[in-house]
């Protein structure tokens, strides 16, 4: 590794997600102030681009089945900025501290 290895594009992921000749890399923006977690983009971005599917191995233990990270499988993360108090969580109910476990998904990022 020499010391610019960090520096500049990185090499093209697109032969890892079952490319044999692959085409340039492509991205797009989601709104996540909307996002349900539903994973349609992600299924329309495979369907446009004709990324293979990855053999649907679903794990079952959550809406997000996918179970780890590829070139191929990814997830959004939605940052919330403001502290638990200004989403209504009451102070002894916040993130990590959850006593009611009927409203746990409620806290869950």
């Amino acid at each position: 590794m020499n010391r610019n290895s960090f520096y500049g594009p990185l090499s093209d992921p697109a032969g890892d997600a079952g490319h044999e000749e692959h085409p340039a890399r492509v991205g797009f923006f989601t709104d996540t102030s909307v996002c349900i977690g539903c994973k349609a983009c992600e299924v329309a971005c495979k369907e446009w681009n004709r990324v293979p599917d990855d053999g649907f191995d679903l794990l079952g233990m959550s809406f997000d089945n996918t179970g780890m990270l590829s070139a191929n499988t990814w997830r959004h993360v939605a940052f919330i900025e403001q502290p638990p108090t200004d989403l209504g969580i009451p102070k002894f109910e916040r993130p990590g501290a959850v006593s009611d476990p009927s409203r746990a998904a409620t806290f869950a990022g």
